[in-house]
């Protein structure tokens, strides 16, 4: 079980719409895709990603429980063939390996509270940082994103203005050191 890291975005009541508009997937969920999105190749699941670590642990020579490619269904054959075309398109052979690259955090947002001058969420282990780069692009007003690990207490302030993000670590604790 990760961190849980609680995001909260103030701005004003115009803002806020604005950045709901760019962030929601629907009236009530935060979905980075709409900012950053996944490669549909990803979307595949842990079956993706179980074969293809059994297939190429087979053919690097390490013991596996599972077929090696060669004793796969054609099923099983053809995953593992997505498997490694996933990993050539897109540089990842799991979604969760993409996210932490291009959002920052290994899942999409949870635990949504839309409210007229804040939207407040919840992400995995750290602050998506990608995903405030992306909103200050889509979104170039005056807004704070503020942060705070609910485990280590890693804490910290994007402040965006016309664009540009500024950033403050109040307690000078962070993972990024």
């Amino acid at each position: 079980m990760p961190d849980d890291v609680t995001n909260q975005i103030i701005g004003a009541k115009e803002t806020v719409a604005k950045i709901g508009g760019a962030l929601k997937g629907d009236a009530v969920s935060v979905d980075f895709n709409r900012l950053i999105p996944m490669p549909k190749i990803l979307a595949l699941g842990p079956y993706l990603v179980s074969i293809g670590y059994r297939a190429r642990a087979c053919l690097s020579g390490y013991p596996v429980s599972g077929p090696c490619p060669k004793d796969m269904s054609d099923d099983e054959f053809d995953t593992f063939i997505l498997y490694l075309r996933a990993l050539r398109e897109t540089g990842h052979d799991s979604a969760t390996s993409w996210r932490c690259s291009h959002w920052g955090t290994k899942w999409n947002a949870y635990d949504v509270k839309v409210e007229e001058n804040a939207i407040t969420f919840t992400t995995a282990s750290d602050c998506p940082d990608p995903i405030v780069e992306a909103l200050a692009k889509s979104v170039p007003d005056s807004w704070v994103w503020s942060y705070v690990n609910n485990i280590n207490g890693v804490r910290g302030t994007w402040t965006c203005k016309d664009g540009s993000l500024g950033w403050d670590e109040p307690d000078n604790i962070s993972v990024r050191a």
